[in-house]
């Protein structure tokens, strides 16, 4: 089992997705370099800045290297064969967009993947624990694949 959040999230999901694991539960980690700077809030992400933590770890700003920004996003490794996934994401997350965590939870849901996921009401990455949104629509959702995911117990 990998578990990681934020970039522990982004390094675990990549583990899972190269590597047989049982699972893994992914905490509002950035999962697309290449859609990121487009899903922050305005303002607040520059992809040409070479100082973000993701340029860091590239060695490049990501409009810069756009190959090694696919090539370092979860997302561009999903595949049908990956283990299930649990991804939840905070609504008022300012680093990493809620939009990250449902783009990959799609991915993982189009390959055929087993995988459950949801907003979360916590405000920013590294803040309180998640707690479940109600089921007001906005619950979690669990694909259809084969591929069990279980769910995060409720009230957390």
């Amino acid at each position: 089992m990998a578990w990681g959040e934020s970039a522990g999230a982004h390094l675990a999901s990549l583990l899972a997705l190269s590597r047989p694991v049982r699972g893994c539960v992914s905490w509002y980690g950035p999962t697309d370099l290449t859609t990121l700077p487009g899903q922050s809030r305005p303002g607040t992400y520059d992809a040409a800045d070479p100082t973000t933590r993701e340029a860091l770890l590239l060695g490049a700003a990501i409009s810069e290297a756009p190959a090694l920004a696919r090539a370092a996003s979860p997302v561009a490794h999903v595949s049908a064969g990956a283990p299930p996934f649990l991804v939840l994401h905070g609504t008022d997350d300012s680093l990493i967009p809620l939009a990250q965590g449902a783009q990959f939870a799609a991915a993982l849901r189009e390959a055929g993947a087993g995988s459950t996921s949801g907003p979360c009401r916590a405000p920013t990455t590294g803040g309180p624990a998640c707690r479940r949104m109600p089921s007001s629509g906005a619950s979690p959702t669990r694909s259809s694949s084969p591929a069990r995911a279980r769910r995060a117990p409720s009230g957390r």
